[in-house]
């Protein structure tokens, strides 16, 4: 059931900003959107895309597209990479000490 709930507010299934103002808060808990803008940043920024087709004819205005203005426009920060590492990192020392305590406490 975490998963889900991750997923869904990760902005992998919605985007994050068509969720309603309420609700919105749920995106910082989910571990999903932090490995999602972890990778898009780490795997787009820098790059420079060619918009056209296989026959040469730009399918885009402008041809050339930025990495950093994908990113931009997927509502990624491309400054937070470290941000999302460490994100990343705090939630699996919660989960591990979390499991850790509660298979101590189960009596044998």
């Amino acid at each position: 059931m975490v998963f889900v709930v991750s997923m869904l507010f990760g902005g992998l299934l919605i985007a994050l900003e068509s969720l309603p103002s309420w609700i919105s808060w749920m995106k910082y808990l989910s571990f999903v959107r932090y490995s999602l803008e972890g990778l898009a940043i780490n795997e787009i920024d820098g790059l420079i895309f060619n918009g056209t087709n296989s026959s040469g004819v730009c399918v885009q205005n402008p041809c050339i597209i930025v990495g950093a203005e994908q990113l931009t426009q997927l509502g990624y920060e491309v400054g937070w990479l470290w941000y999302d590492v460490t994100a990343l990192i705090a939630f699996t020392s919660i989960f591990l000490l979390l499991a850790y305590f509660i298979l101590r406490s189960i009596k044998k």
